[in-house]
């Protein structure tokens, strides 16, 4: 496993799994972030995202306005499919 915190760093098709974990919805750049994780990722490789529910009742975690929805997340990663939600 390594983490990485530059996303020009990722090697050219030679990733099977990226975990984002509470954070692509702080994230200024997603479009390029999205970028390089196309280049990086094998064919078939997947996204793991774990991150706080769009929901106002929930009081804890990032302020509302910034989280992310299942569609917002699903319209920034068009090239893939949600295969489970939990």
């Amino acid at each position: 496993m390594e983490f990485l915190s530059d996303v020009n760093s990722l090697p050219k098709s030679g990733i099977d799994i990226v975990l984002m974990a509470n954070s692509f919805h702080d994230m200024e750049n997603r479009n390029e972030i999205y970028k390089a994780l196309l280049r990086a990722l094998k064919n078939g490789g997947k996204i793991l995202i774990i991150d706080w529910k769009k929901d106002k009742k929930i009081e804890k975690g990032p302020p509302y306005n910034i989280r992310m929805s299942e569609q917002d997340y699903v319209n920034s990663f068009p090239d893939f499919n949600l295969k489970e939600k939990i």
